[in-house]
């Protein structure tokens, strides 16, 4: 009875075992996921900020040239809207150079905006990318203990088993060898002691 519960106590563990260390394989294909959705999202920004900080101007005009082309369109706009309404002459001049000038601070000011963005996009992206790290190893770490506690709990059970089945023989040996020993120390009382008693008895 008892080697019958042992092994529906050790068949129990394994299935727990099992279902923990499937379920941390789910979370951890879970993660990975997420990990990889997580950069595809990021991914733009952090090669917008990557650009607006490399210090290479073709790589800055590479990453600021959206906002620099709605500036420029912005700009054309206005400088078409001057030729429409201003006569032609100092006024007109005047207006146009103001307009350009107007643009080159824009767009000054725009990529020194997004250089200092971008320091802090890259910031708080390496902050986050740390911090999941992290968590990941720490659900790494978590998945393991599992696992080697359910090992350990089932080498703990076959230990035991064990050294029961051992006792259990060790006893059987105690018995039988007990029992042997009173059998070969048991005295004889029906042999003669000499063939001289025995005529004697015969007599």
């Amino acid at each position: 009875m008892g080697s019958g519960r042992d092994k529906q106590a050790e068949a129990q563990s394994r299935q727990i075992t099992s279902q923990q260390l499937q379920q941390q394989q789910q979370l951890y294909d879970w993660s990975q996921q997420r990990t990889a959705k997580m950069d595809e999202l990021q991914n733009p920004a952090i090669k917008y900020a990557q650009g607006m900080t490399s210090g290479d101007p073709e790589k800055i005009a590479f990453a600021g040239a959206i906002p620099v082309a709605n500036i420029t369109k912005s700009f054309n706009a206005t400088k078409q809207n001057i030729y429409d309404s201003v006569p032609s002459g100092a006024a007109r001049d005047f207006a146009l150079a103001s307009a350009e000038r107007g643009k080159n601070a824009d767009i000054g000011s725009t990529l020194n905006q997004g250089f200092f963005e971008s320091l802090n996009t890259l910031m708080q992206a390496g902050g986050a990318q740390g911090n999941f790290g992290l968590q990941q190893l720490g659900a790494g770490m978590r998945a393991g203990e599992t696992a080697q506690q359910g090992t350990q709990l089932l080498m703990n059970q076959a230990q035991q088993r064990k050294a029961t089945q051992m006792g259990f023989l060790g006893s059987l040996a105690g018995a039988a060898g007990t029992a042997a020993g009173g059998f070969m120390m048991r005295p004889a009382t029906s042999s003669p002691s000499s063939p001289w008693s025995a005529m004697g008895t015969m007599n």
